[in-house]
């Protein structure tokens, strides 16, 4: 037999040999790290394994009557708050469970009124869940251990408590002035797609300039990521934030809106760009 054939066959068998070898590895892995069921899940809050009839157990309210707000990047409001929450279902099931509140939004009550859509991690079903804060008898606040019967009292308290948090805060600039802003970097950026990414390396310090805080907050922030996800897409969308930032009395921003100008007209190289820098033109010429 030609030694050339020999060492094919060789080479085959030691490959099946490792091929075969690898699967039965692979296969006691998962065997090892897998439940011996789907039942087989234990909650630190609860007696026993939960069954997955348990872990979808009480999960009864949805975000159908969630209200629209004018805010375009998100409705979500995020906070961490962790509560004890006295609960009576749409169902009128009641039970007491504790929960950390990691979101908030708008949302229409069975009574028509505003109050909280809350969404949340439950400790007892060690699992997400939602709830309607109007259907609480009670919520206590565990870190200060208020207490609220009060629907629109906690409401006030959650919003409160998200407007004096950096993410609130960002929200509120955002609504000011921060979303004009990225919205005349991005379009710009977004007119040449490769200067996309630089725009908004450009952007985040000076964004994070105006608001007060670290670039790498800006930059983490739930609030900007998801307003430069929305911006910078219409032409009209740019005039109208240009024109709005250019009525702005406050020299920081206008410093700051030709600083991002002036930089977004050149290319990493310090070269002119032409179609950004005569975008750019017709509104550095009317910042005095």
């Amino acid at each position: 037999m030609p030694m050339g054939i020999v060492v094919f066959l060789v080479l085959l068998f030691l490959f099946v040999v490792l091929f075969v070898r690898t699967k039965n590895e692979s296969t006691d892995n998962k065997a090892a790290i897998q439940p011996e069921s789907q039942d087989d899940y234990k909650s630190p809050f609860d007696a026993g394994p939960l069954t997955l009839q348990q872990k979808n157990q009480d999960d009864w309210d949805g975000p159908g009557k969630v209200l629209k707000s004018d805010r375009f990047w998100g409705e979500k409001q995020k906070v961490l708050v962790p509560v004890l929450l006295d609960y009576v279902s749409a169902k009128g099931e009641r039970s007491e469970r504790e929960v950390d509140i990691h979101a908030f939004q708008l949302y229409a009550s069975d009574e028509g009124k505003q109050t909280m859509f809350l969404h949340a991690f439950c400790h007892l079903r060690n699992a997400r869940r939602y709830f309607i804060s109007s259907r609480a008898k009670s919520i206590t606040v565990i870190e200060t251990g208020e207490v609220f019967t009060n629907d629109q009292q906690f409401c006030e308290f959650l919003s409160d408590h998200y407007a004096q948090s950096t993410e609130g805060k960002l929200d509120s600039f955002f609504g000011e002035i921060g979303a004009d802003i990225a919205e005349v970097a991005l379009y710009l950026g977004r007119m040449e797609g490769k200067l996309k990414a630089r725009a908004k390396k450009v952007l985040i310090p000076v964004l994070a300039g105006l608001a007060g805080v670290e670039a790498v907050e800006m930059k983490d922030s739930t609030v900007c990521k998801e307003v430069l996800k929305s911006v910078g897409f219409e032409a009209k969308d740019y005039r109208k934030a240009t024109t709005k930032l250019l009525g702005n009395e406050s020299p920081d921003v206008r410093a700051a809106l030709k600083s991002l100008l002036e930089e977004l007209s050149v290319d990493n190289k310090g070269k002119p760009d032409e179609v950004i820098a005569a975008m750019a033109a017709k509104t550095l010429k009317k910042i005095v």
